[in-house]
């Protein structure tokens, strides 16, 4: 009897230990098909990440080159494009005196609305070439109580926007008639100057 028993006792154990296993090996069986998918789709998230800084990239760098393709006085009237007063539809002729002689610096001063030294501060604007297709735009800021009291000795270049290749391609496409009468105003015959009025490193106002 007591045989018996002891034997109930062993194959009911023997069916829980079967049971207990193939439990398991099911939970596991399940587990791999889940964890496979949650890296198959973080590997697909990271693909279409790469691919769209890619295809970024590769428009910004079509843009600059499409750009740096334009002729001289195109970019630059595009540069001035919005930065500094046109006459173009009132009759009247600007000059726009440009000044390259600071690497990666271009100043544009519309000589038309500064007649003096110091007016010539008050209309110029700075344009810092980024060399990724961008460019910083500076404007000057100064404590003189008049465009003809602004100097090198109290204003300075203050950066307040970026323009980029793409933004003035689109000008172009849309404003190509004045860009083009702009174009024709640009003096390039001080190119190789620096700008003479305020140094183009001054970026703070000075002691």
């Amino acid at each position: 009897m007591v045989k018996k028993v002891i034997l109930i006792i062993t194959s009911i154990l023997a069916v829980g230990l079967l049971l207990d296993a193939a439990y398991s090996l099911g939970k596991n069986h399940h587990s791999h098909p889940n964890k496979e998918a949650n890296q198959n789709t973080l590997s697909s998230q990271f693909s279409h990440t790469n691919d769209n800084s890619q295809t970024s990239s590769s428009n910004s760098d079509a843009s600059a080159t499409t750009f740096n393709a334009l002729p001289q006085k195109i970019q630059l009237a595009l540069l001035a494009y919005q930065e500094l007063p046109s006459d173009y539809g009132t009759g009247r002729k600007s000059t726009y005196n440009v000044y390259m002689g600071d690497k990666d610096k271009i100043v544009i001063n519309n000589t038309s609305a500064s007649p003096g030294a110091g007016d010539a501060v008050a209309h110029s604007v700075l344009f810092t070439d980024n060399h990724n297709g961008t460019f910083t735009v500076s404007g000057i800021q100064s404590t003189g109580e008049s465009a003809a009291a602004e100097t090198a000795a109290n204003s300075y270049w203050s950066a307040y926007k970026t323009k980029t290749a793409q933004q003035m391609l689109d000008d172009y496409q849309q404003h190509k008639v004045e860009i083009n009468f702009v174009s024709g105003e640009m003096d390039l015959s001080k190119s190789n100057q620096a700008y003479p009025y305020l140094p183009t490193s001054q970026t703070s106002m000075p002691n």
